[in-house]
């Protein structure tokens, strides 16, 4: 059955409590004093869905045969596992595998008042060769991609209205992105080649040959569970298999296996599972509790992003949820995760006290049991491939995990929680409670993530940098990784999860930070017609990305743009490492016992060493910043798949980040988005960007 939670109807839910329920008061003023977060232009899946494809099977007049070509013939073929994008990310990306192009046509037939079915068969040898031999071309690579970004197909790009006049403080971010373009798009590439030919190097310093398949990995699911539609003709049932270019209909790939049927098969679905967990002190020791789960598909988030955050008992009384410990002793909140049109509430909660002396307290004189020490996130990503992922992120420590693992705890040993006033009109807080988090997850052809700026609205884009982060990768991976012979595309979901988090000010009484975590990445590369690729496709794939991420974190900006605090890489640490002159070292199996590293860097590194992976890493830990860091390339010899992991665990580190870069190159979509509202001032910043004739206008902060 799970945690015990409630459901409730998303706007019941934020219109009852608002943000400053949330525990977010400080943040509410800050980003939007006029009434808090307003999440109403966000549309649910239902609806996006609804609009997108009525449209789309309205301009190919409803017609059987048109909307079979369309999708046949302009959606690209990208291999991987299931039913991951759903027909609205297909739609807007322009690529997808045999199982969504297959959803999409469902879904335009569905629009036109057709009914249809679904068959699930097998491939054999000759049909899987026909799929693996599917070729991409750098140009229709490129115009997919703006395509995507601009929210128009490709051939719709052109003769579009000019751009209406920017205002002078938006023209003055525009020139200036148009200056720096070059140079910023130059240390990309450099980026790229210097890292790909340092990984290359180790590997075969060390004699350890990288075999590229990934591409065929990818296949293996599509070749076991091969989907295509029947749609109704009359008293028959017409087969309509749209995975390659120029199919005929009635013709299919694949010989079924089973009898049709209406829906998707789960199990052929990429599902994502959310725990919030929860400790408390327990007697004499700790205890844990399942807060609150929830399960999604990839499918059904076309662009939606998932908010997590907490709330008290006493915010609830408007929605007409009551929350059984609502008058008992202590501050509690309650975990929220608000997904599309729902929020999800746990039962149980986390009680934080006051000072256990005081008899007059929260604490009370009784001690500390059942007072929260920790709360955590754990994602779980499956795929269809049987593939399972897990990341686990804290939310909150008040022991430490050194505590811990020493097996055993003294309550009376647990710092007092300081509450603090944030707003006359609201009661304390809890800091570390405060902090929202957005979710946003990508499956491909990530859109430009629009805000509502129309007139009246009262909303803040906070999921906007998360969303940024995947129209900068994606615009990376179309140009730069294609330069180099490679396309690469997203096989499974990819979730980013930004912070903003209170914290006191010296200068003032609170200020906001942002961070930005990388809770789950997965890449895949093809070579590109006509061009060699300059390095295996997984490790080409791994490294765009990562580059992706040092740019979303400010780096290569001229220096009047960087971020105060500098994003923290695998690259940045390999960079000073060159610097410092320490060495490299390849490992396997094992950790070395001579490698000196630090327990917890140790336990990370010997993690990913036992599921096979090879890690270069330099030999001692280097000065970034402040303090001692280390990371180190991970790398799977058997299919050139590449990733980057810090001595945490994590990916690029990225805190007070206040540039968001999108590279231009070939078709020149270029941008600096300066977020400074969101470091002080907290007035209205709206940027517009013309990209490949479409103008997007986006507003970060309002008033």
């Amino acid at each position: 059955m799970g945690a015990p939670h409630l459901v409730i109807e998303r706007r019941t839910f934020l219109k009852a409590i608002g943000v400053a329920a949330v525990g977010v008061a400080g943040v509410q003023r800050a980003l939007a004093a006029s009434g808090g977060v307003d999440t109403s232009h966000e549309m649910t899946t239902d609806q996006l869905g609804s609009d997108a494809i009525t449209t789309q099977a309205d301009d190919l007049d409803y017609d059987v045969e048109r909307i079979f070509r369309f999708v046949a013939d302009e959606i690209a073929y990208e291999p991987y596992a299931g039913v991951l994008r759903g027909p609205v990310t297909t739609l807007a990306g322009r690529a997808g595998n045999a199982a969504d192009k297959a959803v999409l046509l469902a879904a335009l037939l569905g629009a036109s008042s057709i009914d249809t079915r679904f068959i699930l068969g097998t491939l054999d040898d000759d049909a899987a060769s026909r799929v693996a031999a599917i070729t991409v071309d750098v140009a229709g690579l490129r115009a997919r991609a703006l395509a995507a970004m601009a929210g128009a197909a490709p051939a719709s790009t052109s003769g579009a209205a000019p751009a209406p006049a920017a205002s002078p403080q938006v023209q003055a971010i525009l020139d200036r992105a148009s200056e720096i373009d070059a140079s910023v798009t130059a240390w990309a590439a450099r980026s790229i080649d210097s890292t790909v030919e340092a990984i290359m190097a180790a590997l075969a310093s060390a004699g350890i040959r990288v075999r590229d398949n990934t591409a065929d990995q990818a296949t293996a699911t599509e070749r076991a569970r091969h989907l295509w539609v029947q749609a109704a003709s009359g008293a028959e049932w017409l087969d309509l298999d749209p995975t390659l270019p120029g199919s005929d209909i009635g013709t299919t790939l694949g010989a079924p296996t089973g009898a049709p049927v209406a829906t998707i098969p789960d199990d052929l679905r990429h599902r994502i599972d959310l725990t919030i967990i929860g400790e408390h002190v327990a007697g004499d020791g700790l205890a844990e509790e399942t807060l609150l789960e929830h399960s999604v598909f990839a499918d059904e988030l076309p662009d939606a992003p998932i908010l997590l955050a907490h709330v008290k008992p006493q915010g609830l009384q408007g929605t007409g949820v009551k929350i059984g410990s609502m008058l008992t002793d202590g501050v509690r909140y309650q975990p929220v995760i608000q997904v599309g049109p729902r929020a999800i509430i746990g039962v149980s909660g986390l009680l934080i006290s006051g000072d256990p002396t005081d008899p007059f307290s929260t604490g009370g004189a009784s001690g500390r049991e059942g007072e929260a020490t920790g709360e955590w996130l754990e994602i779980r990503i499956t795929s269809p491939d049987g593939t399972t992922t897990t990341a686990r992120r804290t939310l909150l420590d008040r022991v430490g995990d050194m505590a811990r693992q020493a097996g055993a705890f003294d309550p009376g040993t647990l710092p007092v929680a300081e509450l603090v006033d944030l707003d006359a009109d609201h009661p304390d807080e809890y800091l570390p409670l405060t902090t929202i988090r957005h979710l946003s997850i990508a499956t491909g052809g990530t859109a430009w993530p629009e805000a509502d700026t129309a007139a009246g609205q009262e909303g803040t884009a906070l999921g906007f940098p998360a969303r940024m982060y995947h129209v900068t990768r994606d615009v990376a991976n179309a140009t730069l990784s294609a330069d180099r012979g490679v396309a690469i595309h997203i096989p499974a979901p990819n979730v980013v999860m930004h912070s903003y988090e209170l914290q006191p000010d010296p200068a003032g009484p609170m200020k906001v930070t942002e961070s930005l975590d990388l809770l789950h990445r997965s890449f895949l590369g093809r070579p590109v017609t006509g061009s060699a690729p300059a390095a295996p496709a997984g490790v080409l794939a791994g490294v765009t990305s990562h580059v992706s991420e040092r740019l979303r974190g400010g780096a290569g900006l001229p220096t009047d743009l960087a971020p105060v605090t500098p994003g923290l890489s695998v690259g940045a640490i390999f960079e000073q490492a060159m610097i410092d002159g320490v060495a490299l070292r390849v490992l396997q199996g094992s950790v070395p016992a001579d490698l000196g590293y630090p327990p917890e860097a140790a336990v990370h590194l010997a993690e990913a060493l036992a599921s096979g992976w090879v890690a270069i890493a330099p030999e001692r830990p280097v000065q970034v910043g402040n303090e001692p860091r280390l990371g180190w390339w991970l790398v799977d010899p058997a299919t050139s798949a590449t990733i980057d992991m810090l001595d945490d665990g994590r990916g690029v580190e990225m805190v007070e980040a206040i540039a968001f870069m999108v590279v231009g190159a070939g078709w020149q979509a270029q941008m600096v988005l300066l977020a400074k509202c969101l470091r002080g001032g907290f007035g209205q910043v709206a940027l517009s960007l013309e990209l490949g004739g479409t103008v997007r206008t986006v507003a970060l902060c309002k008033r």
